[in-house]
């Protein structure tokens, strides 16, 4: 099994091309949930990890974007590192969500957190 060996499926490696437009966290659940139920025996738990995951991933993106003059430090400062970094690390966790990779999603979300934390007004890097 994939989750046992720390990876997860692939859409549409693992389940053709079933879906064809972007799911949302909201559309996410229904979706899973044609297979990961408890009817099925298939990782019921998927369905509502998977919504978390997005809804994470959602709202991390809207906070980036939050303030612009807050995220356009300049350039070469220790803030337009984080912000760099608060990009690369959301990017990184995207990807992650194709893989389905729920634990680099994580620390990837994590990172994310970490570095945006470093643009607030009170920090003073």
């Amino acid at each position: 099994m994939p989750e046992s060996a720390g990876k997860g499926p692939e859409c549409v490696t693992r389940h053709g091309s079933m879906v064809t437009s972007i799911l949302t966290s909201d559309t996410t659940t229904a979706v899973c949930k044609w297979c990961h139920n408890v009817r099925m025996g298939v990782f019921p738990y998927v369905p509502q990890k998977a919504k978390a995951f997005l809804f994470l991933l959602s709202e991390s993106k809207v906070l980036l974007e939050a303030n612009p003059k807050l995220y356009h430090p300049l350039e070469g400062t220790a803030r337009a590192r984080a912000l760099s970094d608060a990009r690369s690390s959301l990017h990184s966790a995207m990807l992650d969500w194709h893989k389905f990779n729920l634990d680099a999603i994580i620390a990837d979300v994590q990172d994310h957190h970490n570095s945006v934390s470093k643009l607030s007004p009170g920090n003073s890097q």
